[in-house]
């Protein structure tokens, strides 16, 4: 099922793209997909040693955090749409 995934600040930048399409089932495997195909997002959205999300990433899946969902497991469906975000600071 084809997702688009929109990215934002310097997770477009490191990827080259700021939207991309890919056939997955859920976030998990976008995610995996994002650091198998742009060499720089490896290391940006999981952390270290583990499957999890970076603290400093947001992910909304149609409108909504998937940290109120079910996380990386969060089911996609065809035409769904992702948008990943960095935490940005400054002053």
């Amino acid at each position: 099922m084809s997702v688009k995934i929109k990215l934002f600040a310097k997770i477009a930048e490191k990827a080259g793209q700021r939207e991309i399409e890919v056939d997955v089932s859920n976030v998990r495997e976008a995610f995996e997909i994002l650091e198998e195909r742009y060499e720089g997002l490896q290391g940006e959205l999981f952390k270290a040693d583990e499957k999890k999300i970076r603290d400093n990433i947001t992910v909304i899946k149609d409108g909504r955090n998937i940290t109120y969902l079910q996380g990386l497991e969060t089911g996609l469906k065809d035409g769904g749409k992702l948008s990943v975000f960095p935490l940005v600071g400054g002053g």
